[in-house]
């Protein structure tokens, strides 16, 4: 489940094993006591899954600065002369994978799995932090907290609702 607080509202969402559906819900926190309120379910992908997840002329690169910290640069083209985003990746050793990052959406899949092909394979790695420099200048810092292993059961109605806002979540 990935928790997101988005004006001061925090939503649930889980997918489907076979990535075709997200759920999304409401998460209501009194104390220790967290509630899902189950609000809609979305298609995604729509059977569209390419091999290469873009089709723009971008590259990217990976360097490793060390055992538990990546550089990906992405280039606005082959040639590697203007950089679009140059974010730092950084990894801590965990008890199950979670190799998930957002350095720019059309390259994403592509980079989590040639960094997912650098990383010993027999340790498991969660991305803790994640640092972006974007060209026009702009810096933005994600830490990752809280990700953890748990055992929780939420029920998904049979009939599913669609969403009745363009957005994904609207209380």
């Amino acid at each position: 489940m990935f928790l997101e607080d988005e004006k001061n509202k925090i939503i649930g969402i889980i997918y489907s094993k076979d990535l075709k559906v997200k759920h999304v819900f409401k998460v209501n926190k009194l104390k220790s006591n967290i509630s899902f309120i189950y609000k809609y379910s979305r298609k995604i992908n729509k059977g569209y899954n390419p091999e290469n997840s873009y089709k723009r002329n971008e590259v990217f690169q990976i360097k490793k600065l060390d055992s538990l910290k990546y550089e990906f640069i992405v280039y606005k083209n082959p040639s590697r002369k203007k950089k679009i985003i140059d974010a730092t990746v950084n990894l801590e050793i965990g008890d199950f994978d979670y190799i998930n990052f957002g350095i720019d959406h059309i390259i994403t899949r592509d980079a989590e799995k040639q960094l997912r092909g650098m990383l010993d394979p027999n340790k498991k790695f969660i991305v803790k932090s994640v640092e972006y420099k974007y060209n026009s200048n702009v810096s933005k810092f994600n830490i990752l907290e809280g990700i953890q292993k748990v055992d929780l059961t939420i029920e998904v109605p049979e009939v599913l609702k669609e969403p009745e806002h363009w957005s994904d979540f609207k209380d």
